[in-house]
């Protein structure tokens, strides 16, 4: 009888002249990461979801994220604050008889507050991006989470596009949603009538900007979502890219208010002005709405701030894209 561990499994007699061959250790069927020259190579097994269900399903985790803790709910309940005076104040200019506005100047005050109320909501969601949306992809550098997303049947455009999509559906809806609120308020005011309009102008009026303040809203939070996940990318630290986003928007107003100052208004440097830029697809599209004279230059200089944020956030996005392509396998580490 063969001493123990030495003779072959299940009673089997040895072959004579066989080779003892070593034992091969089993594979792992877990989510444990395989790394092949730094690489990653994802599990051969999935979790059962098709892609865009995996994607959305991310999506809601960061949204999540965004959204669940006391005081992310309270800042975000901030951006209604000012759509509460709009409303206030056009209660105001239509009940009190010293300062009723004529008939005719009704359709474009609406439309004056409703811009004003983006332009509020837009400067609420640049410091949104700065301080929360910046923090997103350097809090998980330095917390060695990628590792962790990535060794799920993960691709890293599903990551980025995830990260990019919570962003922007929650800035655009605190962007959007007071605006409509102010909308709604002016309408219900005015009995969804205006004066001067027959049924189908007013209609269209009210659709209409429905329609650009959304358009509004989903241009700004695609941008500042995009330039957020850039500026934490190329930063890698929180901190630093939410003094940075401030300070260039800071920055670009004081530049762009001074370049007026010097070479007029019909220069186009208004377009240079970040914050301000935020809201030039409202000015594109609230154009038809509007019965005053259009500003000289206005239309141009909206085009060329929107071109501009469209650049930052195709930077943004590959500057986010081409630090997820170096695979972070730690803490910090790429």
């Amino acid at each position: 009888m063969s001493a123990l561990g030495t003779g072959p499994r299940d009673g089997a007699a040895a072959r004579p002249g066989a080779t003892a061959q070593p034992a091969t250790p089993p594979l792992r069927s877990d989510d444990t990461v395989a790394l092949d020259r730094g690489g990653l190579r994802r599990p051969a097994g999935g979790d059962g979801l098709d892609d865009s269900a995996r994607r959305w399903a991310l999506t809601l985790v960061f949204l999540g994220d965004l959204t669940r803790s006391l005081g992310r709910k309270f800042w975000f309940a901030l951006a209604f604050l000012p759509s509460l005076g709009f409303i206030a104040w056009i209660l105001l200019r239509t009940r009190v008889e010293q300062l009723a506005l004529p008939p005719a100047q009704l359709s474009d005050f609406v439309l004056e507050q409703i811009g004003r109320s983006l332009g509020v909501g837009a400067l609420w969601a640049a410091m949104s991006a700065a301080l929360i949306g910046a923090a997103g992809l350097p809090r998980d550098l330095q917390a060695g989470a990628l590792l962790l997303y990535f060794t799920r049947p993960l691709e890293r455009i599903d990551y980025l596009l995830s990260r990019w999509l919570a962003l922007w559906i929650w800035l655009a809806a605190g962007v959007a949603l007071p605006s409509l609120l102010v909308l709604f308020g002016a309408a219900l005011e005015l009995g969804w009538q205006l004066p001067g309009r027959d049924g189908f102008g007013t209609a269209w009026f009210w659709l209409g900007g429905v329609a650009a303040l959304a358009t509004t809203a989903a241009v700004a939070g695609a941008a500042l979502a995009a330039v957020a996940l850039g500026a934490g990318a190329l930063l890698r630290n929180a901190t630093a890219a939410a003094v940075a986003m401030i300070g260039a928007g800071l920055g670009s107003s004081a530049a762009a208010n001074l370049a007026v100052l010097l070479w007029e208004r019909d220069s186009l440097a208004g377009a240079l002005d970040l914050p301000r830029g935020l809201t030039a697809a409202w000015i594109l599209c609230s154009r038809p709405l509007s019965d005053a004279a259009p500003v000289p230059v206005a239309t141009l200089e909206a085009a060329a701030a929107l071109g501009l944020w469209l650049a930052l956030g195709i930077g943004g996005w590959f500057a986010a894209a081409r630090l997820l392509a170096r695979a972070p396998l730690g803490r910090g580490r790429t």
